[in-house]
């Protein structure tokens, strides 16, 4: 509940810092109004792109955490490069989890909640898969990774253990 409560103070920060996001946010919701509802593509490409920058972003994180364990990598390294490489396979990984809700169409515009959500009465079983999978790889992998590099810098490990 706090970590809510923080979310949306953040989120009203950014709007009320940055007037374009906010104009982009409630045109968006403004026409689902008008509309009766999001429809289709536009209503897949939110929940695709949602998807898509949650799981980018906590595996970017997992790899910032690698990279600072294991000191600064320049620009010009082979070090740089898989880091490139494995932020770029966050995105791609995030863009195929995200497709698979798109491509079974269990996206539908809920009118009660004003939002685009997935809806699972169908297909229970491909859920349970897809949940499982979709967690396993997405965030408990990085959510470990991040985890053991925190621990291993916490007890001075690593090439910034002199810090």
């Amino acid at each position: 509940m706090v970590m809510g409560i923080v979310g949306n103070c953040l989120v009203l920060l950014v709007k009320f810092m940055c007037k374009g996001c906010s104009l982009l946010i409630i045109s968006g919701a403004l026409l689902a109004m008008l509309t009766g509802g999001q429809r289709s593509p536009w209503c897949e490409v939110v929940s695709l792109l949602k998807f898509a920058f949650i799981t980018s972003s906590i595996g970017s994180l997992a790899i910032l955490c690698v990279q600072r364990l294991i000191g600064r990598a320049s620009t010009g390294s082979a070090l740089f490069v898989v880091m490139v490489a494995a932020c770029s396979a966050c995105w791609v990984t995030g863009l195929v989890f995200g497709s698979i809700p798109v491509i079974y169409a269990w996206i539908k515009y809920d009118s009660a909640e004003m939002l685009c959500a997935v809806f699972w009465e169908s297909s229970y079983s491909d859920m349970l898969v897809y949940i499982l999978c979709a967690f396993s790889v997405c965030i408990f992998l990085p959510f470990l990774l991040i985890m053991f590099c925190s621990l291993l810098s916490a007890i001075g490990c690593g090439s910034n253990s002199n810090r």
